[in-house]
């Protein structure tokens, strides 16, 4: 079989999960606020961001919006519209907004007024390489 070359430059076979498969970043945000305004990760390589799951716990609510912004850490727009995230899983995978983040870029995570006082609010983004 074919190898691919992985972001770390190791190898992969061509067709396994690592070179098709969906992959998903995860950070959970402690006692947020609306001031929070998190860079998450940076890109190594352009991805394409099919879905965002969140959760919350206490029984609130926290809306977040997931950004794209410049390999500097600025110049953000939205991925996706604001999300309200739960105590139940929220997910948002038709159609995101604008799912193409480039090579270089950070993702951060804008958060919004909570309701009541969550002690976390997790936040995942789904994402495939292509």
């Amino acid at each position: 079989m074919a190898q691919i070359a992985k972001p770390d430059g190791t190898l992969a076979t061509a067709g396994a999960d690592y070179a098709t498969g969906e992959r998903s970043r995860c950070i959970v945000i402690e006692s947020p606020v609306d001031a929070d305004n998190l860079l998450f990760f940076s890109t190594e390589v352009a991805m394409t961001v099919v879905g965002i799951d969140c959760l919350v716990n206490a029984a609130t609510s926290v809306p977040i919006t997931v950004q794209e912004c410049d390999a500097n850490g600025g110049t953000c727009s939205a991925v996706e519209a604001a999300i309200t995230c739960g105590t139940t899983n929220s997910t948002e995978a038709a159609g995101i907004d604008n799912p193409s983040i480039d090579a270089g870029d950070w993702v951060r995570i804008d958060v919004g007024v909570p309701s009541g006082t969550p002690g976390h609010v997790a936040v995942c983004v789904r994402y495939t390489m292509p």
